[in-house]
């Protein structure tokens, strides 16, 4: 019995997210005049996937892995979820 309960929540667990977010928006600039880089994102990286942002130069993919990562202050507040 305690063998399927661990079982259970080992799959249950590989099924979340090990990081979430959404509606994040963030831009450049003085306060008056944002330069807007992510605009509304969302997204969900499934734990033991390897997950890959795909895009041309300057399209924000640097800017949500630093915001993501803690190394980029967010204009404005935004949620996100790690797993452990």
């Amino acid at each position: 019995m305690i063998a399927n309960e661990i079982l259970e929540k080992k799959q249950q667990s590989d099924t979340e997210p090990v990081v979430e977010i959404s509606n994040v928006s963030h831009g450049y600039g003085d306060k008056r005049n944002k330069e807007p880089v992510i605009t509304k994102c969302s997204l969900s990286i499934p734990r033991g996937k390897i997950t890959v942002l795909i895009g041309p130069s300057g399209c924000g993919k640097s800017t949500l892995a630093r915001l993501i990562a803690g190394f980029e202050k967010p204009n404005e507040r935004f949620n996100i979820v790690t797993g452990k």
